[in-house]
């Protein structure tokens, strides 16, 4: 059974998300259905460089081909910190 999780997004996140085309949006709230179910299903893999940048695990998952969401996880809950392409990553 997976844990549950509540979900949160920084300022600079929905920044983003906002930023994004109609269709990386409509793309970003259907991989959110599934993020929701289970964080680490949707092709989940820790960023090393910015785990060790931040002292803490980062990872990103892949929302539609090139574009990807980190997050961070604080007990339980699930902190939205980036979206975009891999960019992101630096």
């Amino acid at each position: 059974m997976a844990e549950k999780y509540k979900f949160v997004g920084t300022k600079s996140f929905w920044r983003e998300y906002e930023s994004l085309s109609p269709d990386k949006k409509a793309a970003a709230d259907a991989a959110f259905l599934k993020f929701k179910k289970n964080p680490f299903s949707l092709g989940t893999h820790k960023i090393s460089r910015l785990s060790a940048l931040y002292g803490e695990p980062v990872w990103s998952v892949v929302v539609l081909g090139n574009l990807r969401s980190l997050f961070v996880v604080h007990g339980d809950t699930v902190v939205s910190v980036s979206i975009g392409d891999h960019s992101i990553y630096k």
